[in-house]
């Protein structure tokens, strides 16, 4: 997949870039495929670690790297459509003040098919507006979704060791600096294992919100924080139940157990609870009801979403890389 992320790049209606690609001692062909590239563009650079440092700290070891007024991040498996840049770039353009530009983002499964989108409005967000922003409209940036400016090095603390780093990160620019957002969808994120999300989310959703609130506590008004925390309250408590119901149809009944026991023990959620064990109870004993149900609902026969994108086209640019081997 990594041939198709620098292709995403090399593609760009913006051609005034380099690309530096950090090897987390990855210890496969990773070299082999930059070394190619490289041979065609100069502007490819490439580093590899002589021992696997851990996500985080290779994020941390690039960001110390930055040699440009702008940089941006890139997941091997994630692409950008040719009209990132310029998208992003723009948005400077609106508020030369702003320490960054996020852009709308399509996520998608292994398979091509959407599992979720995050649509912002165009809008310049002053702070702490564009924290507020992104809790309260259910939104949220994504680090591969956005330029940044070099200076966010020196205005903002780096990563925090945690399972949500980069959005800890992403909300405590938004805290306290002017951000910019673009409706125009621009990313394609890929998501690998929807089960495994979900239950890692349920087991430190409500963790990591009580850290990330604690990092951004520093930065706002007692007013503004106290907001924040009924904000966080109320959207872990949904999202932990939401994403019980979601294991149940994907027949992960043990997961469902985990999400209604936290439910009780952190938020006296007992009715909930008592739903979603009502529910593992009966899919237990009686199998072929949650067969039939997951059938149904794959077959589309529930309302299909509604929702509509800037980009209907993704999958038309999908298919400049789809007969290559990757």
């Amino acid at each position: 997949m990594l041939r198709r992320a620098i292709e995403s790049v090399l593609n760009q209606t913006y051609q005034d870039f380099q690309i530096c690609i950090y090897d987390n001692n990855s210890g496969d062909e990773t070299a082999a495929v930059v070394a190619e590239f490289a041979k065609e563009d100069p502007r490819i650079k490439y580093y590899c670690h002589s021992e696997n440092i851990g996500s985080t700290k290779n994020y941390l070891y690039a960001m110390n790297e930055v040699s440009t007024p702008i940089f941006s991040f890139l997941a091997d498996d994630d692409l950008i459509l040719p009209n990132f840049y310029s998208v992003a770039m723009a948005g400077f353009d609106r508020e030369p003040r702003a320490l960054y530009s996020a852009t709308s983002f399509l996520s998608l499964s292994l398979d091509g098919k959407k599992v979720y989108s995050i649509l912002f409005p165009s809008k310049v967000c002053y702070p702490p507006d564009g924290l507020f922003e992104f809790l309260e409209s259910r939104t949220q940036p994504h680090l591969h979704a956005i330029l940044m400016k070099k200076e966010i090095l020196s205005e903002c603390a780096a990563f925090n060791p945690y399972l949500w780093a980069d959005l800890d990160f992403l909300y405590r620019v938004a805290a306290a600096h002017p951000v910019v957002l673009s409706s125009e969808e621009c990313f394609l994120s890929i998501v690998h294992d929807l089960d495994k999300n979900r239950k890692i989310i349920i087991d430190h959703a409500w963790l990591e919100q009580e850290t990330i609130a604690a990092s951004l506590k520093p930065l706002l008004s007692d007013e503004s924080y106290q907001r924040l925390e009924n904000i966080f309250d109320k959207k872990t408590r949904s999202v932990i139940y939401l994403l019980a119901i979601e294991l149940i149809y994907a027949n992960d009944l043990e997961g469902a157990k985990v999400g209604a026991d936290r439910l009780i023990s952190k938020y006296g959620m007992y009715r909930q609870a008592f739903t979603l064990k009502t529910l593992v109870y009966i899919f237990s004993v009686f199998p072929f009801i949650l067969s039939f149900l997951r059938s149904v609902r794959y077959l589309r026969l529930f309302p299909a979403s509604k929702e509509k994108h800037p980009i209907l086209s993704y999958s038309q640019y999908m298919n400049i890389y789809r007969n290559k081997k990757y």
